[in-house]
Formats: C-alpha cells, sequence, structure tokens
C-alpha cells in the first residue's frame, strides 16, 4: 500500500478540476416528454421482431421531417453537464437538439448504421443550477423516424455510458467511474446506491487497468473538505481479501492511495470499495468488472460429421508468463446422453496445450469438453466446449437450371422438388458448398447497373456448385417506393437465361417499407412475362400483412427472430397464417434467424434454437430455408463470426437432406398428442410410404419428457442424428428435450 500527500492533486487527476461532491447520473425516459408532436409510442426495437432485453417502449416522432418533443429539467444542479441520447442508431435519422432555445446541433452517433438503440455521443456541456427546456426535432434531410428511448444528464466528466440495454436508475454518489488509470479510457459508473449524504470528503478518481489474475494496483484519490481526520480504504475484488489502506488528510489537503487487491479468478465479479473517515463507515462504492480470462479454449469444430476421424482441442493460456509454469489443467472429455466420461488426463500449463478428440471411436451423440484450470491449489478457470458427432449426409449434385417452377406448395427445379438452403449476404464458396448450402443470395453494390457484378455472383455459384437468388432491392431497380421498370427488363432479359439462378428476389419487407402490394404486383407481373421459367420470391416481416402480397409471390417467405428475448413460440403467430391460408397454395419460406442486432447486446441463438426453428417449420410444410445472416458489420452478431453456430449449420444442413423425402414428399404433417399436454411442445407426424417420421420440438427453456403415440398398435422406432442405436419395438415414444430441442424419430412396422 503506497500514501502520497499533497496540496495540490497530483499528474494522475490533471484536468479534473472542480470535482463535485456527488456525482448525478439523471436519466429520464423517452416518454416521459411534457410537452411534443409525434407518433407515439411503440416497443423497443426497429422492425416487429426485434425486442430489447428491458421490453420498455420508445418515442417516436417525425414525419419523417418535422415533429419534436420537450422535456422540462427542474433541480439540476451546479454542473456542467453532459447530456447523452439513447436513440435509433441510424445515419438516415437525424435529430437536431436544443437546450434553452440554444442549438446543439444534430444528435450524432459512433456508429455509422444499426438498427440497434445505442447512446449518442456527448453533447454539451449545458449548465445548471435551476430548470431547463430540451427539446428535440425531426430534422428537414431525416428519412427515417427518430426513436428516443432514454436521456443522460450527468456532471460526471468524461464518462461514457455502456450500450448493454437495461432499466435505467436515477442516482447521486460519492463515487466517480472506474477509469483505467492515467492513460485509459474511463470504463464503468458505480452500481447505484443509497445516497451517501454530506461527508467531509471529495473521491476525484478510482482508476484501476482492467484486472487480471494476481495483485492488480488500485489508485484512489481523495481531497478533505473538512477538518483533519483518518480517512481508511478498503478494496476487494470478488469474494477475495481486502486489500487496505489508511492515511491522514489535513484540511484542504489531498491523498492518493495505492492498494492490491488481488484476482484469483476469471470472469465477471465486482470490485468493492469501502471509506472509513474518523473511523466510522462513510460509502461503499460497487463497480461490476471481468477478470481477463486465463486461457482461451476452443475446438477446431462444434459439430463433426461421422467421417471425420479426429479433432482438436486448444488451450492458450493468457495469464502473464511467470504463471504459466505453476497451473495444471484437469481436462475431461464427456458423452453426455447417456452420460459417462470418455477420457480424463491432468495436464501441465504452456503456452499452448492440445489434446486430439478421439472421434472415430465416438458413437453419433452429443459430448463435452470439460477443463479445470488451476493455479497452485486455486480453480482460476473453468471451461466447457460442447459439441455433437453427426451422420454423413451426400449432398445432392449440382445440374444447370433449365426450369424453376412454385407448383402448390413445392418449389420443382428440372421437374423435382427442391429443398432450399440459402444463406444470404454471402459469397458462392466452396465453404458454403460443404456446409449443406445449395443457394447463396447473389446482388451487387455499385452506383450503376449492377447485372454484371450479380452475373459474375451468378458464375461462382455455377463454378462452386451452388445456386443463386438474384436480389433486385439495389436502388438501381427503384423509382421512389416503387419500382423502375425500364430497369428491371434490362436486369432479366440480361441474366434470365444464367443456368444457376433458382429465383428472382424482388422485394424484402415492402409491408415494412411502404411499398403496396400494387407496385409490388406490377413488378412481378413484368418479371413473369419476361421470364415464365424462374418464380418470384417476396419476403415479409409484418404478420398482420402477411396475404397482402400474394399476387406477387410465388414464394411465399417471412422472418421473425425471437431469439433471446423471445422463444420459438414466437413463430406461431405466423405458422396459423401459413397453416389456415397458404399449406398446399404457395411455396414457403422461413428466414433461420442466424444474426442478433448487437453482439455487444445480446447473445446469439444457439445451436438448439437454430434446429428447433427449423424442424417446426418443416412440419408446418415449409421447404424454403433462409440462414440470416452469414455476414453483417459490427455491432451485429453473425453467422460467418460465430465458430460454434457456424459449425452447427452444416449437421442441420445434413439433417434437412437426410429427411428430404418426408420434408418434400406429398402429404401433411398430422399433429399428435403428446402427454402430458403442454403449451410449449409440438409433435407431427407424416407419412412417407412405409415409414412414418414423427417430430417432437419443445418450445421452451426448460427441459422435459413427453409421450406420443403413432396410429399403429405395434411398431420400431429409431431415433434419428442424435444416436446410433438401433429401431427398438415399442407402443409409445418417448421423447426426453432439452430445452429448446428437438427429437427426430423413423417409425416402421
Amino acid at each position: 500500500m503506497t500514501i502520497r500527500l499533497s496540496a495540490v492533486l497530483p499528474v494522475l487527476l490533471l484536468g479534473a478540476t472542480a470535482a463535485p461532491a456527488l456525482y448525478e447520473y439523471r436519466y429520464i425516459e423517452g416518454e416521459a416528454c411534457d410537452r411534443g408532436e409525434g407518433q407515439g409510442l411503440r416497443a423497443e426495437g426497429f422492425t416487429s421482431w426485434m425486442r430489447h432485453p428491458s421490453g420498455g417502449k420508445v418515442i417516436v416522432f417525425g414525419n419523417p421531417a418535422g415533429g419534436f418533443v420537450e422535456y422540462d429539467i427542474k433541480g439540476l444542479g451546479e454542473g456542467p453537464y453532459t447530456l447523452f441520447i439513447r436513440a435509433l442508431d441510424m445515419a438516415q435519422t437525424r435529430t437536431r437538439v436544443l437546450w434553452d432555445g440554444q442549438d446543439l446541433g444534430l444528435l450524432a452517433r459512433e456508429n455509422a448504421n444499426s438498427v440497434a438503440l445505442r447512446w449518442s455521443r456527448p453533447l454539451g456541456p449545458v449548465s445548471g443550477p435551476g430548470d431547463h427546456v430540451l427539446r428535440l426535432e425531426g430534422s428537414a434531410d431525416s428519412t427515417q423516424w427518430p426513436y428516443i428511448d432514454v436521456i443522460l444528464l450527468t456532471n460526471q466528466p468524461g464518462y461514457v455510458p455502456c450500450n448493454d440495454d437495461q432499466d435505467f436508475a436515477s442516482y447521486r454518489t460519492l463515487w466517480p467511474m472506474l477509469s483505467g488509470g492515467p492513460e485509459g479510457a474511463p470504463t464503468v459508473a458505480p452500481a447505484p446506491a443509497g445516497d451517501p449524504g454530506e461527508l467531509p470528503v471529495v473521491v476525484r478518481q478510482v482508476a484501476m487497468a482492467p484486472p487480471v489474475l494476481g495483485p492488480n494496483l488500485l489508485q484512489i484519490a481523495l481531497r478533505n473538505t473538512g477538518p483533519q481526520t483518518e480517512m481508511r480504504v478498503e478494496a476487494k475484488i470478488g469474494e477475495e481479501a481486502a486489500a487496505a489502506g489508511t492515511v491522514t488528510v489535513g484540511e484542504g489537503q489531498e491523498a492518493v492511495l495505492e492498494l492490491r487487491p488481488e484476482a484469483w479468478r476469471s470472469g465477471p465479479t465486482t470490485l468493492l470499495v469501502r471509506l472509513l473517515v474518523g473511523g466510522r463507515e462513510g460509502a461503499a462504492a460497487t463497480y461490476p468488472v471481468t477478470v481477463a480470462p486465463a486461457a482461451e479454449v476452443a475446438l477446431d469444430e462444434y459439430a463433426y460429421p461421422s467421417n471425420v476421424g479426429s479433432g482438436k482441442w486448444t488451450c492458450r493460456l493468457l495469464c502473464s508468463p511467470e504463471l504459466m509454469p505453476r497451473m495444471t489443467i484437469a481436462w475431461e472429455l464427456r458423452q453426455l446422453e447417456p452420460e459417462r466420461t470418455v477420457a480424463r488426463e491432468n495436464l501441465e500449463g504452456a503456452a499452448e496445450v492440445t489434446r486430439a478428440l478421439p472421434l472415430s471411436r465416438l458413437p453419433i451423440g452429443r459430448y463435452e469438453t470439460h477443463a479445470v484450470l488451476r493455479l497452485a491449489d486455486r480453480v482460476v478457470q473453468e471451461d466447457t466446449q460442447a459439441f455433437i458427432r453427426f451422420p454423413t449426409t451426400a449432398f445432392p449434385a449440382w445440374e444447370p437450371v433449365r426450369e424453376a417452377k412454385a407448383v402448390g406448395d413445392r418449389l420443382m427445379v428440372n421437374g423435382r422438388p427442391f429443398l432450399a438452403r440459402l444463406l444470404y449476404h454471402s459469397p458462392a464458396t466452396p465453404e458454403v458448398r460443404t456446409r449443406g448450402f445449395n443457394l447463396v443470395q447473389c446482388w451487387a453494390e455499385t452506383q450503376d447497373d449492377p447485372a454484371p457484378k450479380i452475373r459474375q455472383h451468378l458464375d461462382a455459384c455455377q463454378q462452386n456448385g451452388v445456386y443463386g437468388t438474384v436480389a433486385l432491392f439495389h436502388s438501381y431497380f427503384r423509382d421512389g417506393l416503387g419500382f423502375n421498370l425500364g430497369h428491371l427488363q434490362q436486369v432479366i432479359t440480361a441474366l434470365k437465361d444464367h443456368p444457376a439462378i433458382i429465383a428472382w428476389d424482388l422485394i424484402d419487407e415492402p409491408d415494412g417499407l411502404s411499398v403496396t402490394p400494387q407496385q409490388v404486383a406490377e413488378a412481378a407481373t413484368l418479371i413473369r412475362q419476361l421470364d415464365p421459367n424462374h418464380p418470384v420470391w417476396v419476403n415479409l416481416c409484418q404478420y398482420p400483412r402477411a396475404t397482402e402480397y400474394l399476387d406477387s409471390q410465388d414464394i411465399w417467405s417471412f422472418d421473425c427472430y425471437p431469439f433471446p428475448t423471445l422463444t420459438a413460440k414466437a413463430f406461431r403467430v405466423w405458422l396459423a397464417i401459413s397453416d389456415e391460408a397458404l399449406l398446399g397454395r404457395k411455396v414457403l419460406g422461413t428466414c433461420l434467424q442466424t444474426y442478433v442486432y448487437s453482439r455487444h447486446d445480446q447473445r446469439m441463438p444457439t445451436p438448439d434454437e437454430l434446429r428447433s426453428s427449423a424442424w417446426l417449420h418443416a412440419i408446418h410444410g415449409y421447404t424454403w430455408f433462409g440462414y440470416y445472416s452469414y455476414y453483417d458489420g459490427e455491432p451485429a452478431g453473425c453467422l460467418a463470426n460465430t465458430p460454434e453456430l457456424w459449425s452447427h449449420v452444416r449437421a442441420l444442413n445434413s439433417e434437412l437432406v437426410a429427411c428430404q423425402e418426408a420434408i418434400l414428399g406429398t402429404g401433411n404433417w398430422r399433429p399428435l398428442a403428446a402427454e402430458p399436454e403442454r403449451g410449449d411442445v409440438e409433435a407431427r407426424m407424416k407419412t412417407v410410404g412405409d415409414k412414418r417420421y414423427v417430430v417432437v420440438v419443445n418450445l421452451g427453456r426448460e427441459p422435459l419428457s413427453v409421450s406420443v403415440r403413432p396410429d399403429l398398435a405395434e411398431f420400431c422406432s429409431r431415433l434419428l442424428f442424435e444416436s446410433d442405436a438401433k429401431p427398438e419395438a415399442a407402443n409409445e415414444i418417448i421423447a426426453h428435450l432439452r430445452p429448446s430441442a428437438v427429437r427426430v424419430f423413423e417409425v416402421t412396422r
């Protein structure tokens, strides 16, 4: 513990002048405006399928230009204050900010474009004390309505709010934000706590670099505003023992205490700091922190086909070099269903440790590796990596497209039913084919006629054994909200004979873009006249308008992204519509969620959630499966940069192809009663020749077991894809389901 006293604050605090006695974080919900002309409230999120975790509301104004909201800010302190506005982070949204009539400029953002709600760059400073009026106005050059979520006023110099969605609560605190040291950027504000009241001390700075294993330097700068007194500070990270320091500080004097709290466990935790003044409890602060991982662990794949004989587990130690020789790793390989330990080893620490996975000796099924990292007798980190071994499936060979037609609810390509496995936003590469995709979305980013670059994309499709849908929602093909029919005619005529084309992707989400059914139908009619050999595909996003664009849709599809906020039960509103109005009439498509709007705010869907989404749609007659997205820019979470999900799509595509006789076969899936009866389970059966396929889907987040009975007195059933087990004689099927899991059974007499 080190103490420094001075009459003038040292270099550590240079520039942090006139610190307030209490730091204030005042949050104002967007919908709590006092006056305004706008569009009202809507659920947080850009589209109907986006829901932010807090489940709150945003206020919407603008038309899209014009409109305003005003807030009366009362009882503000001395300040100065910095203003932040949490709003829709889209470049098309331009909002002007005024403080007591003074123009603070347009609300500016860190990201170029995003559909997330994010904090603006700082505005101001604005001054107190007293009452003020904040006004937000729609700008004349807006093309997207502003969505205002929350407003923040803070007198904490240099604070940058975190973009995590949460319920925001106003508070005052003695403690400043935790910063990264003399040259580090601000990191996090203290958690809300009770008002500390009047204390004869100002805490000028709390500084610590991101914590790592071992001792961490924590600097706390204090100024005594009362008579000379003893001040004691205690600090600890997580559950470790506290580090403490004591100093006697004269009136008007300042001190910097340097403590070294230890951390011996990786992961999220808290830094707790307690201040005692004159031997009496003064105030405490809790800062959420994350101790840097001791190691980075990964597999080379997370779904291994049965013709792959080995895999690799890798652990890279990230702790300081002097700690590595003292590190040990207790490593296990476990089978999960049934539970058993396959291998167990004790490994010595090194910069990189690897272990081979003996896949050729493992049955089809689910597995995990588990590693416990110890430093001497301390457990510093635990890690689990789940993987599966699945049956190898041969994907159908590529052949030139002579004709693709929608016949009832089947897409017929060269006269045969086609199971679409589409990857959005993707190049056509050998790896895309290897992962089981047979379609990519072909478009071009160019200011001119995109047809030449689309042709290049189609040529790559042909070369790499996949097909293409031609996206026509480039601005070149648009005229205001409608279509430039002349440009459409040019591209259809130029590309319609390409052997890799499956369909024309006319427009995405016209129901959310104010493009009328008549405008879309006019363009679709032109395409059909020019090219009767390829269908028109139109994707939707708003279920109240699900049947308004049918005249334009040879292929009908929708997108609804429930995870992680909702469960797969969110699909049911769409499935009810397609069951009643579209089954047998339209090729049915769904956009499988392999995306979240911000990887910083939300997790990606799990492999089980993705798989249950696909099978839920398959048993409702869907044969067109699109995976969104292969890649979107930051801050999005995407399939391309999520190794676990990217690995599992190969297994899911293999399943769909292996079961395509059931998915593409004539007839519908018939509902089966599940016992016990549950609202979060769907069970359906389909008969194909002398086989019956039974699919049971868990739509919830709890494990469960149910039984279903096919319409046979006696039968044999076999679990597909997750087991090597032979068919078993039975009079019922027992399905043991993980959260959001699927069981697929083949039933024979």
